[in-house]
This record gives structure tokens, C-alpha cells and sequence, in this order.
């Protein structure tokens, strides 16, 4: 099977072959950071929203292949995208809980 079948398959997923980056920029779901300096946790928290967007993107198509019995692409949608995203999200999410650092030197002061 060659890349030319998937293309009708494409159009069928309701996607759009998008090539330049400044295209790209202007079809995402995913808003732009602003200019200037975030803290890290907001930084973090943006990153796990677009991880989030692209996972329910992802399930829409994965059922819309599934619907249209393209076996291939459904496998590469969650082995490759879903599964992938998932993880990212679940990593993202374990650093944004919470919980207070801990440094060795708190740590060894604990200990004494």
C-alpha cells in the first residue's frame, strides 16, 4: 500500500495536507505562548493543555478510521499519536502536582 492510497483516506479523516509552518500557525488548536518570560509550572501546565488537545483530536480520528475500516491508519493513530500523547501527559501532569521539593541538604537535615 502506498502513501498516494492514504490521501483520499486523508480528506476522509476531514484532514488537510498543511506544508508551510506559517500555515500550520494559523490552523493549530493549540494557542500561541505570549510574548516575554512565564514561570515554569505555566510553561508546563500550556504543554499538558496542548498534550490534552492533541489526545481528544486523536480519539476523533482514531473512531472515524475505525467507522471507514482503515485498520492501518487506526493502529498508527493510537500506537504512534494517542499512546505517545498519553504518556507526555501523564509525565507532565506527575510534575505539576503539588508537592514540596525536597533538596538533599532539607533532606540531610531531616536525617540528623
Amino acid at each position: 500500500m502506498g502513501s498516494s492510497s492514504l490521501l483520499p483516506l486523508r480528506s476522509d479523516l476531514g484532514g488537510v495536507s498543511i506544508a508551510m509552518a506559517a500555515d500550520v500557525a494559523e490552523t493549530t488548536q493549540i494557542e500561541r505562548p505570549p510574548r516575554g518570560r512565564e514561570e515554569v509550572r505555566v510553561q508546563l501546565s500550556r504543554l499538558l493543555d496542548a498534550h490534552q488537545i492533541i489526545i481528544r483530536r486523536t480519539r476523533k480520528l482514531v473512531i472515524r478510521a475505525s467507522e471507514l475500516g482503515d485498520d492501518g491508519t487506526n493502529d498508527l493513530l493510537v500506537s504512534e499519536v494517542l499512546r505517545t500523547n498519553e504518556l507526555q501527559a501523564w509525565f507532565l501532569s506527575e510534575h505539576l502536582v503539588n508537592v514540596p521539593l525536597v533538596t538533599a541538604e532539607n533532606a540531610r537535615a531531616g536525617v540528623a
